[in-house]
């Protein structure tokens, strides 16, 4: 088990964004590239209750942190808990869960396949990570198993290393310029991204256990920290 604190912006592109030259986001930086693909099935209870205390469970496949993870709200970001990859979930990951889903089964109830470009920026004099910009296209079914009608969306996802306190202002006035809305709350996940509350909003009590008055509400919060991120976007730039 591993913890490491996540810090991260998200910002809303449509299907023809074209992401900005990376290229002296600081002087002489150092910038890889690489496309992944992701596989990341949520978890919670039929009530949600993981969701209603703001943490997000997840098993991720695809990448060099795939395992169990869970995060956790934190004051400077997110607090994320990994776990090994296994088909069940750890007896401590479980352990930990329990005063928060009374007993109650975690079931899956959204599946993310994401298609993810990566660029990380580097300091040439520290060769730490500054940032991590993914461009995602993103597919999710948020029926109990995967099986429901497929959402898709484009975002772009910033995760600041440890060599950035923010996000570089030059980076942000570029996708600014570029079109990138940054709508998403900072400690949102793709599984709670906008269009997907909406939906689970508007099929409330189509599904056993979906509670269309509480996603009404996280999808009222999720605007509200959208214009949040968005006034911060524009004080940056």
């Amino acid at each position: 088990m591993t913890e490491v604190l996540e810090r991260e912006r998200k910002w809303e592109v449509d299907e023809d964004f074209v992401l900005p030259s990376l290229d002296d986001i600081i002087p002489g930086d150092e910038v890889e590239h690489s496309t992944i693909e992701l596989t990341s099935a949520y978890f919670d209870t039929a009530d949600r209750d993981l969701s209603a205390h703001g943490l997000l469970l997840r098993r991720r496949e695809g990448d060099d942190d795939a395992g169990w993870q869970l995060k956790m709200p934190d004051s400077n970001g997110r607090i994320e808990i990994r776990y090994p990859s296994a088909d069940t979930m750890p007896s401590d990951l479980s352990a930990l869960l329990t005063g928060v889903n009374l007993g109650k089964q975690l079931v899956n109830v959204a599946t993310i396949h994401t298609t993810r470009k990566r660029y990380r920026i580097t300091d040439p004099t520290s060769h730490q990570l500054v940032a991590e910009i993914a461009d995602d296209h993103v597919c999710a079914t948020v029926d109990e198993g995967g099986t429901g009608e497929p959402i898709r969306w484009r975002e772009v996802e910033v995760e600041l290393g440890p060599a950035a306190d923010e996000v570089p202002r030059k980076l942000a006035k570029r996708l600014a310029s570029a079109g990138a809305k940054p709508v998403l709350g900072k400690l949102q996940d793709t599984v709670v991204a906008r269009n997907t509350l909406l939906r689970l909003a508007t099929k409330a009590g189509t599904t056993p256990g979906e509670n269309g008055f509480t996603y009404g509400l996280l999808y009222a919060n999720e605007l509200r920290q959208g214009e949040a991120a968005r006034r911060e976007a524009r004080h940056l730039a």
